[in-house]
Protein backbone atom coordinates (compact mmCIF):
# COMPACT_ATOMS: atom_id res chain seq x y z
CA UNK A 1 0.00 0.00 0.00
CA UNK A 2 1.45 3.37 -1.00
CA UNK A 3 3.03 5.55 1.92
CA UNK A 4 4.01 9.13 2.14
CA UNK A 5 1.95 10.54 -1.06
CA UNK A 6 2.14 14.12 -1.63
CA UNK A 7 -1.34 15.52 -1.70
CA UNK A 8 -0.65 17.02 -5.29
CA UNK A 9 0.65 13.33 -6.66
CA UNK A 10 -1.33 11.60 -9.18
CA UNK A 11 -1.33 8.81 -7.43
CA UNK A 12 -2.65 10.13 -4.15
CA UNK A 13 -5.31 12.11 -6.25
CA UNK A 14 -6.48 8.67 -8.08
CA UNK A 15 -6.43 6.92 -4.49
CA UNK A 16 -8.40 9.33 -3.19
CA UNK A 17 -11.11 9.18 -5.74
CA UNK A 18 -10.91 5.79 -5.98
CA UNK A 19 -11.24 5.29 -1.86
CA UNK A 20 -14.09 7.68 -1.88
CA UNK A 21 -15.51 5.83 -4.92
CA UNK A 22 -15.89 2.16 -3.17
CA UNK A 23 -16.72 4.17 0.47
CA UNK A 24 -20.24 5.41 -0.46
CA UNK A 25 -21.90 2.16 -1.32
CA UNK A 26 -19.97 0.34 1.58
CA UNK A 27 -21.35 3.32 3.81
CA UNK A 28 -24.84 3.05 2.19
CA UNK A 29 -24.63 -0.91 2.59
CA UNK A 30 -23.61 -0.68 6.52
CA UNK A 31 -26.19 1.88 7.31
CA UNK A 32 -29.37 -0.40 5.40
CA UNK A 33 -28.01 -3.25 6.90
CA UNK A 34 -28.48 -1.73 10.52
CA UNK A 35 -31.39 -0.58 9.09
CA UNK A 36 -32.80 -3.55 8.48
CA UNK A 37 -31.23 -5.15 11.43
CA UNK A 38 -33.35 -2.91 13.89
CA UNK A 39 -36.54 -2.92 12.04
CA UNK A 40 -36.57 -6.21 11.46
CA UNK A 41 -35.97 -7.34 15.58
CA UNK A 42 -38.12 -3.95 16.16
CA UNK A 43 -41.20 -3.82 13.98
CA UNK A 44 -42.59 -7.62 15.77
CA UNK A 45 -42.34 -6.07 19.31
CA UNK A 46 -43.96 -2.52 18.52
CA UNK A 47 -47.38 -4.55 16.91
CA UNK A 48 -47.12 -6.46 19.82
CA UNK A 49 -46.96 -3.30 21.93
CA UNK A 50 -49.95 -1.57 19.98
CA UNK A 51 -51.99 -4.74 20.21
CA UNK A 52 -51.48 -4.91 23.87
CA UNK A 53 -52.39 -1.59 24.61
CA UNK A 54 -55.95 -2.04 23.30
CA UNK A 55 -56.04 -4.91 25.25
CA UNK A 56 -55.67 -8.11 23.01
CA UNK A 57 -53.05 -10.19 23.76
CA UNK A 58 -51.01 -10.48 20.34
CA UNK A 59 -47.35 -12.08 20.67
CA UNK A 60 -45.30 -11.67 18.06
CA UNK A 61 -41.37 -12.33 17.44
CA UNK A 62 -38.87 -11.69 14.90
CA UNK A 63 -38.99 -15.56 14.48
CA UNK A 64 -41.40 -18.01 14.55
CA UNK A 65 -41.25 -20.07 18.16
CA UNK A 66 -41.13 -24.15 18.00
CA UNK A 67 -44.82 -25.46 18.88
CA UNK A 68 -44.09 -26.35 22.56
CA UNK A 69 -42.88 -22.74 23.28
CA UNK A 70 -46.07 -21.69 25.12
CA UNK A 71 -46.03 -17.78 25.75
CA UNK A 72 -48.93 -16.81 27.79
CA UNK A 73 -47.92 -13.81 29.96
CA UNK A 74 -45.68 -10.40 29.42
CA UNK A 75 -42.80 -11.39 31.02
CA UNK A 76 -42.27 -14.56 29.09
CA UNK A 77 -43.27 -12.72 26.18
CA UNK A 78 -40.42 -9.97 26.89
CA UNK A 79 -37.57 -12.68 28.14
CA UNK A 80 -38.01 -14.75 25.24
CA UNK A 81 -38.21 -11.69 23.13
CA UNK A 82 -34.95 -11.03 24.47
CA UNK A 83 -33.20 -14.10 24.11
CA UNK A 84 -34.38 -14.25 20.30
CA UNK A 85 -32.60 -10.90 19.94
CA UNK A 86 -29.84 -11.82 22.05
CA UNK A 87 -29.17 -15.14 20.00
CA UNK A 88 -29.80 -13.46 16.72
CA UNK A 89 -28.00 -10.16 16.76
CA UNK A 90 -24.30 -11.05 17.20
CA UNK A 91 -24.81 -13.97 13.98
CA UNK A 92 -25.58 -11.02 12.07
CA UNK A 93 -22.98 -8.32 13.65
CA UNK A 94 -20.32 -10.65 14.08
CA UNK A 95 -21.03 -13.42 10.88
CA UNK A 96 -22.76 -12.29 8.52
CA UNK A 97 -22.43 -8.74 7.61
CA UNK A 98 -18.54 -8.46 8.40
CA UNK A 99 -17.79 -11.53 6.00
CA UNK A 100 -19.55 -9.68 3.23
CA UNK A 101 -17.57 -6.59 4.06
CA UNK A 102 -14.17 -8.42 4.18
CA UNK A 103 -14.64 -9.49 0.67
CA UNK A 104 -15.60 -6.40 -0.67
CA UNK A 105 -13.22 -4.19 0.84
CA UNK A 106 -10.42 -6.35 0.47
CA UNK A 107 -11.28 -6.86 -3.54
CA UNK A 108 -11.77 -2.69 -3.52
CA UNK A 109 -8.32 -2.20 -2.27
CA UNK A 110 -6.93 -4.77 -5.04
CA UNK A 111 -8.35 -3.26 -7.69
CA UNK A 112 -7.19 0.58 -6.28
CA UNK A 113 -3.28 -0.80 -6.25
CA UNK A 114 -4.14 -2.81 -9.57
CA UNK A 115 -5.61 1.12 -10.67
CA UNK A 116 -1.93 2.76 -9.03
CA UNK A 117 -0.11 0.21 -11.36
CA UNK A 118 -1.33 1.32 -14.55
CA UNK A 119 -0.10 4.82 -13.42
CA UNK A 120 3.53 3.75 -12.70
CA UNK A 121 2.90 1.59 -16.06
CA UNK A 122 2.66 4.32 -18.09
CA UNK A 123 5.23 6.66 -16.33
CA UNK A 124 7.79 3.55 -16.30
CA UNK A 125 10.21 4.38 -19.43
CA UNK A 126 11.67 7.79 -18.97
CA UNK A 127 12.82 8.35 -22.34
CA UNK A 128 11.31 11.68 -22.97
CA UNK A 129 12.24 14.59 -21.42
CA UNK A 130 10.35 17.45 -18.76
CA UNK A 131 8.51 18.98 -22.31
CA UNK A 132 7.46 15.08 -23.24
CA UNK A 133 9.73 15.51 -26.31
CA UNK A 134 11.61 12.55 -27.72
CA UNK A 135 15.43 12.50 -26.76
CA UNK A 136 17.49 12.01 -29.44
CA UNK A 137 18.42 8.25 -28.85
CA UNK A 138 16.02 5.92 -29.23
CA UNK A 139 16.04 1.94 -28.70
CA UNK A 140 19.02 2.14 -26.85
CA UNK A 141 19.61 0.28 -23.26
CA UNK A 142 17.52 1.85 -20.94
CA UNK A 143 18.48 0.57 -17.53
CA UNK A 144 16.38 2.22 -14.98
CA UNK A 145 13.14 2.17 -17.00
CA UNK A 146 14.03 -1.81 -17.27
CA UNK A 147 14.56 -2.07 -13.47
CA UNK A 148 11.39 0.02 -12.84
CA UNK A 149 9.27 -2.70 -15.23
CA UNK A 150 10.97 -5.47 -13.19
CA UNK A 151 9.62 -4.02 -9.82
CA UNK A 152 6.25 -3.39 -11.48
CA UNK A 153 6.20 -6.86 -12.85
CA UNK A 154 6.70 -8.52 -9.57
CA UNK A 155 3.87 -6.13 -7.96
CA UNK A 156 1.63 -7.22 -10.82
CA UNK A 157 2.28 -11.13 -9.98
CA UNK A 158 1.64 -10.45 -6.24
CA UNK A 159 -1.72 -8.72 -7.14
CA UNK A 160 -2.76 -11.19 -9.32
CA UNK A 161 -1.62 -13.85 -6.52
CA UNK A 162 -3.72 -12.25 -3.87
CA UNK A 163 -6.57 -12.04 -6.46
CA UNK A 164 -6.46 -15.67 -6.57
CA UNK A 165 -6.37 -16.07 -3.41
CA UNK A 166 -9.39 -14.37 -2.46
CA UNK A 167 -11.42 -16.46 -4.45
CA UNK A 168 -10.12 -19.79 -2.94
CA UNK A 169 -10.41 -18.55 0.77
CA UNK A 170 -14.09 -16.29 -0.34
CA UNK A 171 -15.31 -18.99 -2.78
CA UNK A 172 -17.39 -21.25 -0.36
CA UNK A 173 -19.04 -18.02 0.53
CA UNK A 174 -19.31 -16.31 -2.76
CA UNK A 175 -20.66 -19.40 -4.29
CA UNK A 176 -23.65 -19.87 -1.37
CA UNK A 177 -24.50 -16.05 -2.04
CA UNK A 178 -24.65 -16.91 -5.79
CA UNK A 179 -26.51 -20.28 -5.55
CA UNK A 180 -28.95 -18.51 -3.50
CA UNK A 181 -29.83 -15.27 -4.19
CA UNK A 182 -31.91 -15.70 -6.67
CA UNK A 183 -34.22 -18.48 -4.60
CA UNK A 184 -34.35 -15.81 -1.45
CA UNK A 185 -35.21 -12.75 -3.58
CA UNK A 186 -37.77 -15.11 -5.33
CA UNK A 187 -39.27 -16.70 -2.03
CA UNK A 188 -39.00 -14.43 0.05
CA UNK A 189 -40.68 -11.49 -2.50
CA UNK A 190 -43.29 -14.22 -3.11
CA UNK A 191 -43.93 -14.32 0.53
CA UNK A 192 -44.29 -10.63 0.87
CA UNK A 193 -46.79 -10.34 -1.94
CA UNK A 194 -49.34 -13.30 -0.58
CA UNK A 195 -48.21 -14.29 3.18
CA UNK A 196 -48.74 -12.83 6.43
CA UNK A 197 -49.46 -9.69 8.22
CA UNK A 198 -47.95 -6.36 8.16
CA UNK A 199 -44.81 -7.53 10.23
CA UNK A 200 -44.33 -10.79 8.06
CA UNK A 201 -45.00 -8.66 5.48
CA UNK A 202 -42.46 -5.95 6.37
CA UNK A 203 -39.82 -8.52 7.75
CA UNK A 204 -40.01 -10.67 4.20
CA UNK A 205 -39.26 -7.18 1.83
CA UNK A 206 -36.50 -5.94 3.95
CA UNK A 207 -35.22 -9.71 3.56
CA UNK A 208 -35.81 -9.25 -0.55
CA UNK A 209 -33.54 -5.72 0.05
CA UNK A 210 -30.83 -7.01 1.67
CA UNK A 211 -30.24 -10.04 -0.41
CA UNK A 212 -30.66 -7.30 -3.53
CA UNK A 213 -28.16 -5.07 -2.02
CA UNK A 214 -25.64 -7.63 -0.99
CA UNK A 215 -25.37 -9.35 -3.93
CA UNK A 216 -25.24 -6.03 -5.92
CA UNK A 217 -21.86 -5.04 -3.76
CA UNK A 218 -19.99 -8.11 -4.26
CA UNK A 219 -20.81 -8.21 -7.72
CA UNK A 220 -20.01 -4.51 -8.01
CA UNK A 221 -16.29 -5.56 -5.99
CA UNK A 222 -15.90 -8.20 -8.95
CA UNK A 223 -16.58 -5.77 -11.86
CA UNK A 224 -14.22 -3.05 -10.60
CA UNK A 225 -11.26 -6.08 -10.07
CA UNK A 226 -12.18 -7.37 -13.57
CA UNK A 227 -11.60 -4.19 -15.06
CA UNK A 228 -8.58 -2.45 -13.26
CA UNK A 229 -7.20 -5.78 -14.06
CA UNK A 230 -7.48 -5.78 -17.54
CA UNK A 231 -6.98 -2.57 -17.86
CA UNK A 232 -2.73 -3.02 -16.77
CA UNK A 233 -2.81 -4.54 -20.47
CA UNK A 234 -3.89 -1.17 -22.09
CA UNK A 235 -1.69 0.72 -19.76
CA UNK A 236 1.61 -1.36 -20.66
CA UNK A 237 0.75 -0.44 -23.80
CA UNK A 238 0.30 3.06 -23.74
CA UNK A 239 3.70 3.69 -22.16
CA UNK A 240 6.33 4.87 -24.39
CA UNK A 241 7.98 0.84 -24.80
CA UNK A 242 8.26 0.96 -28.57
CA UNK A 243 11.09 3.68 -27.60
CA UNK A 244 13.29 1.72 -25.58
CA UNK A 245 15.15 -1.42 -25.82
CA UNK A 246 14.44 -5.19 -26.28
CA UNK A 247 14.50 -6.26 -22.89
CA UNK A 248 11.91 -3.51 -22.09
CA UNK A 249 10.31 -4.45 -24.70
CA UNK A 250 9.96 -8.00 -23.73
CA UNK A 251 8.50 -7.51 -20.29
CA UNK A 252 6.13 -5.37 -21.41
CA UNK A 253 4.56 -7.77 -23.49
CA UNK A 254 4.75 -9.86 -20.59
CA UNK A 255 2.49 -7.69 -18.58
CA UNK A 256 0.12 -7.36 -21.69
CA UNK A 257 -0.16 -11.22 -21.94
CA UNK A 258 -0.66 -11.64 -18.44
CA UNK A 259 -3.29 -8.98 -18.60
CA UNK A 260 -5.05 -10.80 -21.55
CA UNK A 261 -6.81 -12.87 -18.50
CA UNK A 262 -8.71 -10.46 -16.14
CA UNK A 263 -9.16 -11.45 -12.21
CA UNK A 264 -12.02 -12.33 -10.75
CA UNK A 265 -13.92 -13.49 -7.64
CA UNK A 266 -14.80 -16.87 -8.65
CA UNK A 267 -17.65 -18.98 -6.83
CA UNK A 268 -15.85 -22.04 -6.43
CA UNK A 269 -15.02 -21.78 -9.88
CA UNK A 270 -18.73 -22.41 -11.03
CA UNK A 271 -19.35 -18.73 -11.76
CA UNK A 272 -17.53 -15.36 -12.10
CA UNK A 273 -18.95 -12.75 -9.88
CA UNK A 274 -19.25 -9.27 -11.62
CA UNK A 275 -22.39 -7.07 -13.19
CA UNK A 276 -23.11 -9.29 -15.54
CA UNK A 277 -23.75 -12.00 -13.38
CA UNK A 278 -25.75 -10.23 -10.91
CA UNK A 279 -27.83 -9.35 -13.98
CA UNK A 280 -28.72 -13.23 -14.52
CA UNK A 281 -29.29 -13.28 -11.08
CA UNK A 282 -32.21 -10.72 -11.07
CA UNK A 283 -33.61 -12.31 -14.06
CA UNK A 284 -33.51 -15.81 -13.17
CA UNK A 285 -35.14 -14.32 -9.68
CA UNK A 286 -38.09 -12.79 -11.28
CA UNK A 287 -38.21 -15.94 -13.67
CA UNK A 288 -38.84 -17.90 -10.55
CA UNK A 289 -41.24 -15.20 -8.85
CA UNK A 290 -43.80 -14.77 -12.26
CA UNK A 291 -43.39 -18.52 -12.10
CA UNK A 292 -44.73 -18.90 -8.58
CA UNK A 293 -47.25 -15.79 -9.02
CA UNK A 294 -49.23 -17.58 -12.01
CA UNK A 295 -48.81 -21.37 -10.02
CA UNK A 296 -50.82 -19.67 -7.22
CA UNK A 297 -53.08 -17.90 -8.87
CA UNK A 298 -54.60 -21.07 -10.88
CA UNK A 299 -54.70 -22.85 -7.30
Amino acid sequence: WPKNLAPDDQKAVILKAWLRKIKIPLDLYFMFAMMNLGLFELIPFLISCFYLVKGDKVYLFPFQLPKFWEVDSIITYLLTYVWEVVGTVPCQMCLYLPFDLIIVIMTSNVSALLRLLQVELKNAIKLRDEQNKTKSHLNVSDTRSYEELKRIVEIHQRLLRIADQLSSIFGLVIFIHVACAALEICFFGFLTMVYGGLAETIANMLTVLNAVFTIFLLSLSGQFLCDTSSEVADAAYESYWYESDHKVKKLTLSIIIRAQRPSYLSALGFSQLTLKSFSKIMSSAWTYFSLLIQMYEET
